[in-house]
């Protein structure tokens, strides 16, 4: 099986992705990814593989080249890590197994710094969170999946990903077509710790918020049906816990430049 990690901004030392693999002893080929200045202050294994990224690339185009590197060398399957995603090598056998033209999608269970699943999470037909979801075999159920930790068939990936959702709202575009197309999926129920960027407590910055916000705006607007007046719904929410949360990561301020830009 083939890993791609993509990191961004940061020293090697402080993913947890590369030293939960490099403590497992994992030997298959592993995808680096590298955005940004990172601090190589740590010694990887053969079998890590830098790719530089000087322009910056985002997560769409590091997994599609992922994939393509893959198929190049007839792996039938690839997992996806954030550089602050646990890697459990047991994950990683059980997965590959699972694996398969039937089943081209396995996700972990992940777990975020409380301790709290979010990923994958059940969604009612509105598209809003419903339940976890346990170990098994799915198809036809709406779902979101943090790509992070997840397992595919590269032939499959490449089927669902959409370039022009280069790093946010990817995750949801992957899912929503996996439900389209009426593939079959399986939650393991490893648990992995996964440490979210977008969290109550830490403020993004303002061009990561008007990222979001846009990305969220283009996937209601081209893949949900009566997706303008969700995205509307959706926004006031995010303006009013804007008002109403303290440290909530979106500022009415950005919130409303987006607006009315």
């Amino acid at each position: 099986m083939y890993l791609a990690i993509v990191i961004y901004n940061i020293k090697l030392s402080d993913s947890l992705a590369l030293r939960s693999l490099l403590n497992s002893g994992y030997s298959d080929v592993v995808l680096v990814y590298v955005n940004g200045e990172c601090n190589f202050d740590m010694e990887l294994s053969e079998n890590f593989e830098i790719i530089n990224n000087n322009d910056n690339l985002y997560l769409a185009k590091n997994y599609i080249d992922a994939c393509e590197r893959c198929l190049s060398v007839q792996h039938k399957s690839i997992g996806f890590f954030d550089q602050d995603t646990e890697v459990d090598i047991n994950y990683l056998k059980r997965a590959s197994n699972i694996v398969s033209d039937k089943i081209p999608v396995v996700y972990p269970i992940l777990l975020d710094q409380n301790n709290l699943v979010v990923s994958p999470i059940k969604l009612s037909g509105c598209g809003f969170e419903k339940s976890n979801v346990v170990e098994g075999a799915y198809r036809k159920i709406k779902f979101i999946g943090i790509n992070s930790g997840s397992i595919f068939d590269p032939k499959v990936f490449l089927k669902l990903v959409d370039p022009s959702f280069e790093l946010d709202f990817l995750d949801h575009v992957v899912c929503h077509k996996i439900y389209s197309f009426g593939l079959n999926f399986y939650v393991l129920s490893s648990k992995m710790q996964h440490c979210l960027s977008v969290r109550d407590g830490i403020k993004l910055g303002e061009s990561r918020q008007m990222s979001i916000v846009a990305s969220e705006r283009a996937y209601y607007f081209k893949y949900k049906r009566f997706g303008r007046l969700f995205w509307l719904f959706i926004f006031a929410f995010r303006i009013i816990k804007s008002m109403a949360i303290k440290g909530y990561p979106f500022s009415l301020k950005v919130l409303l430049k987006f607006l009315f830009h």
